[in-house]
C-alpha cells in the first residue's frame, strides 16, 4: 500500500501562480473565454475569485461552474502539505460550487458526473486534512475560502454516523495504492471514500474480544453538508451500518471502497507468511488463533464465518469479502468473522477451538438470547476449513472417539493426562450441533481425505511438521479453560490418553485419504434444520467429484 499521485493531469503551481494552458479541456476553454488565456500567469486566487463573480451572475452556466470548482481543487492539492488550514477553506469552496448536482439531475451527465467527482475528492481530502490538524472534533473550526470561510461542524447524531475521534488513523482511499487484489471493490455515490484504522489497543482488546490482534479497518465516506448558508455540516459515515445519507433533504447512495480497507488492515499485518509457518510450525502461532470482526458488532446481522484451508490465512478471503462487502443485500443482512488457526494442530483440535470462540461470540454479544440473527449464523469453511465446519453442525461422542483412538489423530507427544489434557480431550470428542449455526456451505472441503496428503510432497510437510507436544494445553490456556462439555472420560476411553502418545498427529496426517477420523466426521449425524452446501470443482468433468 502506498501512496500515488491521481491518475488525472493536474496543472504545475509555482509561487500561488498558475499555467492556464494545463488545464482540462472545459477548464481551458472557459479560462480561454474569460480572458485568461492571453496571460501567461496570474494569481490563482484572483482568478478563482473572478470565476466565482461570473457563477453568481450565471448560476446555470455548468462549464464555468466545473472550471471554477477544478480551479478551488487543484489549487487546494498544490498547498495542502505546506498550508493544510488554507487547502480545507478551497476544498470546501470546491466541494460547495459542485454541491448543486446532488440535488439537481438535468444538464450534462459528463459534466455533472465530473463535478460529483470533484465534490467526492474535496470532501475526501478536507476531512483528512480536518482529521489530522483539528485539536477538538466536538468544536467547530473556521476555515478561510476563497468566497467565504467555512464553519465545519462534526455531526455525529444519525444511524451510521461515527465520531473520527475514535480511529487512529485517516486516509483517502483514492490515494491508496492497492496490490495484490483483484478487482477493486467501490460503490458509486456520492461522498469521499476514506479507510479509517484502529489499532488494537488493550482497551479496545478488553471491550471487543474478537478485535484482530492487528486491529481493525473500515471503510468510512465523508460528506459535507452546505445547505445551511452559515456553516458546512462534515458528517463521517460508516458505509457497513448505513450505505445512504441526506444531503440538502435528499437521500443519496455513498460511495465507498471496500478493498482499501482490508489493504489497509493487511498492511498492519507481518511480513511473514503465517499460512507457511502455521502449518510446519503450528506452535509459534499460537496467538494469531482466533475469530476475528473486520467490523463492530452490528446487531441484529447474521454472523458469516469464514474459515481458511491447509497453509493458509484469512488473506485468502481478502478478495471474497471485498465483494461481499459490496453487495447491497449480503452488507445489509450479514456481518463477516475471520477464523484464523494454525493449520498443523490436528483437525479436532482446530474444531473444537472454532467451537469455543462461536460459543464465545454468542454469550458476549447476545448474553441474553435477544438477537435472533445470532442464531442464524452461515459458516463458509474452505478445503480444511470445511472440515472445521462440518464439526460445528454434527453430533459428535464414542463413535468419533474410536475413530480418533484408531487413527492417534489429536495425539499428544509426552502428555501425561493432566487435568487441563483431559478436559480438553472431552471438547473434541463430545460435541453437539451448536445452536447458533443454522447453515453451512463446504468449498472444495476433502471430507473423506485427500490423496494430497499421501504422495511425496504431503508426506513431506507432515515429516516436517513440528509434533504437536501441547495441543491440550493450547486448548487449556489459548481457549480460556473454558470446557463446553461436562463428560468424563471413564473405562475404556481412558486409553485413548496413552494410545495417542505412540501416534501423535498433525493437520496434514489428517488429511489423508480415507482418514478414518474424516469419515467418521462425515458418517455423523447433522442437527435438525441446519442447512448444508457444498461446493464442488470438477474441472469440467460430467459429473463432481467427492
Amino acid at each position: 500500500m502506498e501512496e500515488l499521485h491521481r491518475p488525472v493531469l493536474r496543472s504545475s503551481f509555482a509561487d500561488g501562480l498558475f499555467d492556464p494552458h494545463k488545464r482540462s479541456p472545459t477548464t481551458a476553454r472557459v479560462l480561454r473565454d474569460a480572458g485568461f488565456a492571453s496571460l501567461a500567469k496570474q494569481d490563482t486566487i484572483a482568478v478563482i475569485r473572478k470565476l466565482g463573480e461570473r457563477l453568481d451572475s450565471m448560476p446555470d452556466d455548468e462549464e464555468l461552474r466545473l472550471a471554477t470548482a477544478e480551479m478551488c481543487e487543484d489549487m487546494a492539492e498544490e498547498i495542502a502539505a505546506t498550508d493544510p488550514a488554507r487547502a480545507i477553506g478551497l476544498y470546501c469552496a470546491a466541494a460547495e460550487t459542485a454541491f448543486p448536482v446532488i440535488t439537481r439531475r438535468h444538464g450534462s451527465v459528463s459534466i455533472r458526473s465530473e463535478l460529483i467527482d470533484i465534490y467526492n475528492e474535496s470532501c475526501a481530502e478536507a476531512a483528512v486534512l480536518f482529521y489530522r490538524t483539528a485539536p477538538r472534533f466536538e468544536d467547530a473550526v473556521s476555515f478561510d475560502g476563497p468566497f467565504h470561510s467555512y464553519r465545519i461542524e462534526v455531526s455525529e447524531k444519525g444511524r451510521g454516523l461515527v465520531s473520527p475521534g475514535g480511529f487512529d488513523q485517516m486516509h483517502s482511499a483514492s490515494v491508496l495504492r492497492v496490490k495484490g487484489f483483484g478487482r477493486r471493490q467501490r460503490l458509486d455515490g456520492v461522498g469521499g471514500a476514506l479507510v479509517g484504522y484502529k489499532a488494537a489497543s488493550a482497551e479496545r482488546l478488553e471491550a471487543n474480544p474478537f478485535m484482530s490482534p492487528f486491529g481493525m479497518a473500515e471503510p468510512i465516506t465523508a460528506t459535507i453538508d452546505f445547505t445551511d448558508s452559515d456553516r458546512a455540516k462534515l458528517r463521517f459515515h460508516d458505509v457497513l451500518v448505513d450505505d445512504r445519507a441526506y444531503l440538502a433533504g435528499r437521500s443519496v447512495a455513498l460511495a465507498a471502497d471496500f478493498t482499501a480497507s482490508l489493504a489497509t488492515l493487511e498492511a498492519h499485518e507481518p511480513k511473514e507468511n503465517i499460512g507457511w509457518r502455521g502449518m510446519l510450525h503450528p506452535d509459534q502461532c499460537r496467538a494469531y488463533q482466533g475469530l476475528y470482526l473486520l467490523h463492530d458488532r452490528q446487531p441484529g446481522k447474521i454472523p458469516l464465518v469464514l474459515v481458511h484451508g491447509l497453509m493458509s490465512s484469512p488473506d485468502t478471503w481478502r478478495d471474497a469479502v471485498a465483494e461481499l462487502s459490496a453487495d447491497p443485500v449480503l452488507r445489509e443482512n450479514y456481518q463477516i468473522l475471520l477464523y484464523e488457526y494454525p493449520t498443523g494442530f490436528p483437525i479436532p483440535h482446530n474444531a473444537s477451538g472454532l467451537r469455543h470462540y462461536l460459543t464465545k461470540f454468542g454469550r458476549t454479544f447476545d448474553p441474553d438470547g435477544k438477537d435472533p440473527s445470532m442464531r442464524r449464523t452461515v459458516i463458509v469453511g474452505h478445503s480444511m476449513g470445511g472440515l472445521l465446519a462440518s464439526m460445528q453442525i454434527r453430533h459428535g461422542g464414542k463413535s468419533f472417539w474410536l475413530s480418533l483412538r484408531k487413527s492417534g489423530a489429536g495425539g499428544i507427544e509426552g502428555d501425561d493426562g493432566s487435568a487441563r489434557s483431559r478436559e480438553a480431550l472431552k471438547e473434541m470428542v463430545y460435541f453437539e450441533p451448536l445452536p447458533s449455526v443454522s447453515r453451512a456451505i463446504f468449498v472444495c472441503a476433502p471430507h473423506r481425505g485427500s490423496g494430497w496428503a499421501d504422495n511425496p510432497l504431503g508426506a513431506l510437510g507432515a515429516f516436517l511438521a513440528d509434533k504437536p507436544f501441547e495441543v491440550f494445553d493450547v486448548a487449556g490456556s489459548a481457549l480460556g479453560g473454558d470446557p463446553l462439555q461436562a463428560v468424563e472420560l471413564t473405562g475404556e476411553e481412558n486409553l485413548l490418553e496413552t494410545s495417542l502418545l505412540y501416534h501423535p498427529s498433525n493437520g496434514i496426517r489428517d488429511l489423508h485419504a480415507h482418514s478414518e477420523v474424516l469419515e467418521t466426521v462425515a458418517g455423523l449425524p447433522v442437527g435438525e434444520g441446519i442447512r448444508i452446501h457444498s461446493i464442488i470443482g470438477n474441472r469440467g468433468r460430467a459429473a463432481p467429484r467427492n
